[in-house]
């Protein structure tokens, strides 16, 4: 804002007819530019005074200190509803993150369930009394033997006893031959 700018918004100032973003500017130029700063005052002190007169009230002595007093109050009006718009856009988009977040969440949630339930309808019915709950809850003591059955596993673990039963026989088949060989 410039000086004449300021100076044809003294009287709308003086009578509170600008708008927020109109009042910043003033008052910035004002408290920047001592001869809008006496013009102000000037006017001020004239058109306050005389409604004073209007009013058949008590003419203050004071108006330099009501006119700082103003622009003060004016400023700090100004600053608190700065910060209240401030606040209210972070609260806005916090609770827009915190909503993208959560539904983020509870999307990739939904997925995984899918996917489980996508998995399970795969596996059948009886996938894990078939094929691991006999090796997990058998009696103390008790080792479980495979029945002969048509199914890969069956003919997998009967693979791996196989494969044991002639890994045991081939080391003591090598132990008794080193204890023959030792005499």
């Amino acid at each position: 804002m410039n000086c004449l700018q300021c100076q044809s918004k003294i009287t709308q100032y003086i009578e509170d007819k600008l708008s927020e973003n109109e009042i910043q500017e003033f008052i910035r130029h004002v408290k920047e530019c001592n001869n809008c700063y006496e013009e102000l005052d000037i006017y001020y002190t004239l058109l306050i005074g005389m409604k004073y007169l209007d009013n058949d009230e008590n003419i203050p002595t004071d108006f330099r200190l009501q006119l700082q007093e103003r622009l003060e109050q004016d400023e700090a009006m100004i600053q608190r509803r700065k910060k209240i718009k401030t606040s209210f856009l972070l609260i806005g988009l916090c609770t827009v993150v915190g909503i993208l977040s959560l539904s983020g969440v509870l999307y990739n949630k939904h997925i995984y369930n899918l996917k489980q339930q996508e998995l399970l309808n795969n596996q059948g019915t009886y996938y894990f009394k078939d094929n691991i709950a006999p090796f997990l809850f058998l009696p103390a003591g008790q080792s479980y033997k495979i029945k002969e059955q048509e199914t890969a596993e069956a003919d997998y673990f009967s693979a791996v006893d196989q494969y044991i039963e002639e890994s045991e026989a081939l080391e003591e088949r090598d132990e008794n031959h080193g204890q023959d060989t030792s005499h």
